[in-house]
């Protein structure tokens, strides 16, 4: 129903999430794959470029290989900048210096705190289900979930435990996706 109604706020909206998730699922399921994180790290770069507020999923494999192989965590950061910077130069040379400007800021709209606290009421009155039917989900994954993530099996220097690996960078996800709540409140 909500996208039905809102189809025609959604644009690249998308576009972005499908290349970011995609490129998440990359990293997170092709960890043995030596082309994961550059396709990956394409993809979710990709993403930005579509939708410049696309942070969530490039952030959520950061943090989720930090913690599990920092050199992993490195050389995808390495990929996203080494897809990203070149891109921007030519974008820049290609229209004048002007697509910063035209991305950045033309596109920056103001944000109210009261509308923050509206959008809020209505957001609850439409979703109060999913929010407590969410909840317990995590809640019930934690309880499930939480013990077999501690008990990290020893594995090899260049491999992932299996449930620890797969989970991490999708529950950080799920943490950092939850910043665009509050862009409900900008006008545009």
């Amino acid at each position: 129903w909500e996208v039905y109604q809102w189809i025609g706020y959604f644009r690249v909206d998308f576009p972005a999430i499908f290349l970011s998730l995609l490129g998440m699922m990359l990293v997170v399921l092709g960890r043995r794959s030596k082309l994961a994180l550059p396709v990956g790290a394409l993809l979710m770069t990709a993403a930005l470029f579509t939708k410049q507020t696309t942070i969530a999923a490039p952030a959520a494999c950061f943090l989720g290989l930090l913690f599990l192989h920092p050199r992993r965590s490195l050389a995808f950061a390495g990929w996203m900048l080494a897809w990203g910077i070149p891109t921007v130069i030519v974008l820049e040379l290609l229209t004048g210096g002007q697509f910063l400007r035209h991305t950045i800021l033309y596109n920056m709209n103001t944000w109210h705190l009261n509308d923050l606290r509206i959008w809020s009421r209505h957001v609850w009155n439409l979703h109060r289900w999913f929010f407590l039917g969410g909840t317990v989900a995590v809640a019930a994954a934690l309880v499930i979930l939480l013990p077999a993530m501690l008990k990290r099996p020893k594995e090899e220097e260049n491999s992932f435990p299996v449930l620890w690996g797969f989970w991490q960078p999708i529950a950080w996800y799920g943490v950092l996706a939850q910043w665009n709540f509050v862009a409900i409140a900008k006008a545009g």
